[in-house]
């Protein structure tokens, strides 16, 4: 029942995240689609309005009809009044809470330029983006204000309606525009939507990565290839869909417009004209200059206009066939029919004006020092997140790789064994301190809660003791104080304002342990697991869990995932602030980023597969080393045993001529390696030295050369055990190297395959060396 509702709640989280990613790229194509609404409408003076989307900057002028702020008492067309009131949290941390926000405007207000002025009719649905002008504290209250003043400069793109020859501004006609009043420039007007749409974007983004997560444990996908390429794929498609769908808007928003400014444009000559009892066929490229016939007689005024309307319109004009024919756009263009306007001629004097006024447009970039912000606390987050989950996905598909080994057949090195939990003898169980049951391992927390309700860990302990592993071939002794253990045994018991949080692991749980199996250095005839140094250094920690595995490589993979996610998601906002700050900021942009999704999974891949390697070479050079250090080890009882016995020793000089030339590469710390031939000629020294003291009876009861035989026993014994582990963790080294895609990163990067350990450390045979 329980797995059906939690089926339930992934399934409706799953449509549920869907729709907020889905929403939340809609609002960023909003924000980017009002970007590009701006930048395709040159900025204008107000004597070369004509009706549709306005885009220019004025003074507001002082017309007597104003209100006053409420706080400040200052005149003003626009206000919003803010009031706050500072509170405490639960924590003893204050914020502030907002208990009044009031806005209001003058029904109408004028704005002027050095070459007119116009009246602006503001409504609630503009966007006011405007600097705070006000603050002041008192007692326990804020206050702040938001205001347009007589005076100040303001950027506006709204809609331009024409009566006769007077116009006006407003925000609620239909067309192609944001309605936008604000004291930024434009520039800056345009770089804020561009950030709100990245954020937007990046948001929309991680509420997909999140669905692909819960898509995935719904399917019980635990794969880490799968979820990387699934997640990237995921991005890049989102990436690139909402990338054409914004250029495919703008491109059809580009050419409606430019019909509809040229014939407004068209409209607004043709009336001047009239005025003045003068025809025209529409024709731009019938005027030429206005100081010949027939339009000389033309007033100055009128001439001026004119000029105006004809240097604006070829702006307009002109931009638009720059949308249009520009990279990739101009592909999506020819492919939906739609055909760049032609360009409007104009005298040399007017486009070189024309030319002029474009060379001071600044395309939309990111603010770079916002941006570099940015850039760095998402490299940083972004740097941590990935690393954190390509180390938890290292230690993931070590379990998922790692076969389970049963403990009859355990070998030296890391091992996965699977068995019952019993006590050991020598060091009894533990009792838990809520439940006071027998365990070997237990996790205590006391939290108390405070007067918000909220809870708070005020004491947490953890303690475990050796145990024995039973399965059904044998039980072998545990002892990993160090490791990550994890249980589903829990109680909890409320006293009072404190709940007491207990976890533990029992006598007869079934177990999963993953952990180093080392010589036992009581017996050295035998394997334990336990703690080692190296393992620490290696960032591995063992795992002690009555979890089965699936679960725990369930709870591993998407840990890393959580985190993956977050990388991929921090990866492709890098590329935005990158791309953002050194080129135009639109939707192609959006389809390049793409390649920063795509970058991650590629790298991330690499990583995965190359950890892998690197872990296993590792395994191979440090279960070497430790033979190593057990055949010097050997090779000293050798040479002591033979001035024991070198009495009795048959073909001596050839004996002490092996010893001689092995001792020499000892002293040099030449490394020894499994197909060294060295390591036969010591251990055809030893096989002779073992064969005289077993025939010769006059050694039998020599104390030295019995104590010697005993620890080189032993010294053998470990010798043997971990050639086994040795050649098991070569054997599984080799195969990875050898398999796609890893086959690839090995040659790449130069990992070679590893060699066999073939020697026969115990055999008693002498050899003929005669």
């Amino acid at each position: 029942m329980k797995r059906v509702i939690f089926t339930g709640l992934a399934g409706l989280g799953l449509v549920v995240t869907v729709g907020v990613g889905v929403w939340l790229n809609y609002i960023s194509f909003d924000r980017i689609y009002a970007l590009r609404q701006i930048e395709r409408v040159p900025q204008i003076t107000i004597d070369g309005i004509v009706p549709g989307e306005v885009n220019l900057t004025g003074q507001v002028t002082d017309n007597g009809l104003f209100l006053t702020a409420p706080r400040s008492e200052q005149s003003v067309v626009y206000y919003r009044y803010v009031v706050e009131e500072e509170e405490e949290d639960s924590d003893g941390d204050t914020y502030w809470r907002t208990v009044r926000d009031e806005t209001r405007y003058a029904d109408t207000f004028w704005i002027e330029d050095e070459t007119g002025r116009v009246q602006v009719r503001p409504t609630d649905d503009v966007d006011y983006q405007l600097t705070r002008d006000y603050r002041t504290e008192s007692g326990s209250r804020r206050y702040t204000e938001y205001r347009i003043e007589p005076g100040d400069e303001v950027f506006l793109f709204g809609y331009a309606s024409r009566s006769g020859s007077n116009y006006n501004i407003g925000f609620e006609a239909d067309g192609s525009y944001r309605p936008i009043l604000s004291d930024w420039s434009a520039f800056r007007a345009r770089a804020g939507l561009a950030e709100g749409s990245a954020l937007f974007l990046l948001g929309g983004l991680a509420a997909l990565a999140v669905a692909v997560l819960l898509g995935l444990w719904l399917f019980r996908v635990h794969d880490s290839a799968t979820y990387l390429i699934g997640l990237s794929t995921v991005m890049i498609v989102a990436l690139i869909v909402q990338g054409l769908l914004m250029m495919n808007q703008d491109l059809s928003d580009t050419a409606q417009r430019a019909e509809r400014t040229l014939q407004q444009t068209t409209e607004v000559a043709d009336y001047l004209l009239d005025e003045h009892g003068m025809s025209w066929n529409g024709d731009w490229a019938e005027l030429g200059s206005l100081d010949d016939a027939p339009y000389r007689t033309l007033p100055d005024s009128t001439k001026a206009k004119l000029n105006t309307l004809r240097i604006n319109l070829s702006r307009s004009v002109e931009r638009s066939r720059a949308h249009l024919n520009h990279g990739p756009e101009s592909v999506l263009a020819w492919s939906a029919g739609l055909d760049a306007p032609a360009p409007i001629p104009l005298p040399d004097t007017l486009a070189q004006e024309a030319q002029q006024h474009e060379a001071t447009f600044e395309p939309t970039r990111l603010v770079r020092w916002r941006a570099f912000l940015f850039l760095l606390v998402a490299g940083f987050v972004g740097y941590i997140a990935s690393r954190g989950g390509m180390s938890t996905i290292k230690v993931k598909r070590l379990i998922e790789h790692l076969p389970t080994t049963p403990i009859d057949g355990l070998v030296y090195g890391l091992s996965e064994i699977k068995g019952t939990a019993l006590p050991h003898k020598s060091t009894g169980l533990l009792t838990a301190p809520v439940s006071e049951e027998p365990c070997i391992y237990y996790y205590h927390a006391i939290k108390e809660k405070d007067d918000d309700d909220d809870w708070h860990t005020i004491h947490e302990e953890s303690r475990c003791v050796p145990f024995r592993c039973r399965d059904d071939s044998g039980s072998i002794l545990v002892d990993l104080q160090r490791a990550e253990f994890h249980t589903d045994t829990t109680t909890v018991r409320s006293s009072g304002s404190r709940k007491h949080i207990e976890r533990r692991i029992e006598p007869g749980d079934s177990l999963y342990v993953l952990g180093p199996a080392t010589i036992d250095t009581d017996t050295h005839n035998r394997l334990l697991i336990t703690d080692t140094e190296t393992d620490t250094e290696d960032d591995f920690s063992s795992i002690v869990s009555n979890w089965s595995e699936k679960k725990l490589m369930f709870h591993k993979a998407f840990n890393a995932f959580i985190r993956l996610a977050v990388g991929v998601v921090a990866t492709v906002g890098i590329g935005l602030a990158i791309a953002g700050m050194v080129t135009s900021f639109g939707p192609a942009l959006y389809v390049t980023t793409t390649g920063f999704a795509l970058t991650y999974m590629m790298i991330g891949l690499g990583i995965m597969y190359y950890n892998d390697l690197v872990f296993l070479e590792r395994r191979v050079d440090r279960n070497w080393s430790n033979i190593d250090v057990a055949l010097a080890k050997r090779f000293d009882l050798i040479t002591q045993l033979v001035e024991v016995v070198q009495g009795y020793l048959d073909h001596e000089a050839e004996v002490m001529d092996t010893i001689s030339e092995a001792r020499t590469l000892h002293e040099e710390d030449t490394p020894a390696d499994p197909s060294d031939a060295r390591l036969n000629a010591e251990e055809r020294v030893r096989d002779v030295v073992t064969a005289t003291i077993e025939d010769t009876p006059a050694l039998h009861g020599h104390n030295a050369a019995a104590e010697l035989m005993n620890t080189l026993d032993e010294v053998e014994t470990e010798v043997a055990l971990m050639r086994d582990g040795y050649n098991a963790i070569v054997e599984h080294y080799n195969a990875r190297c050898r398999r796609l895609p890893e086959v690839l990163i090995a040659r790449l990067v130069g990992f070679s395959p590893a060699s066999y350990y073939t020697a026969e450390p115990n055999s008693s045979s002498a050899p003929d060396v005669g």
